[in-house]
């Protein structure tokens, strides 16, 4: 495959669909080469369009926001949110409640019952 041909035309043939199929480890039936010769040669011409835009001087783009990571630093402290840390005795836990650091909660997932099977035997 010429790519200054495909540059200037940006048309391809079906022998190029399957050179391509080739490199990805793909069959291709002729049927499907002819449709891929016009599909994928719309998209090479629109890379042809994009190619020609004036982009001289501009910076190139790493992300389409100008937002930057803000990091917090990593100090240790409450990891309750305020109002339930304000809602709990003195702002803490009580010891039947914790259990190494770590708080204790009523188990929320139960195991599925046994479905019937539509009779008795």
């Amino acid at each position: 495959m010429n790519s200054a041909a495909l540059q200037q035309n940006a048309s391809l043939t079906p022998a190029d669909v399957h050179q391509l199929a080739s490199l990805a480890h793909l069959r291709v039936s002729d049927e499907r080469a002819v449709q891929l010769c016009a599909e994928l040669s719309s998209v090479l011409g629109s890379m042809r369009v994009l190619a020609e835009l004036p982009l001289e001087g501009l910076a190139p783009l790493t992300h389409v926001h100008e937002s930057t990571n803000v990091l917090r630093s990593d100090t240790p402290g409450s990891t309750l949110p305020p109002g339930l840390a304000a809602s709990l005795p003195e702002g803490r836990l009580s010891d039947s409640e914790s259990l190494a650091g770590y708080v204790q909660v009523p188990k929320i997932l139960q195991q599925p019952s046994q479905p019937s099977h539509g009779g008795d035997a």
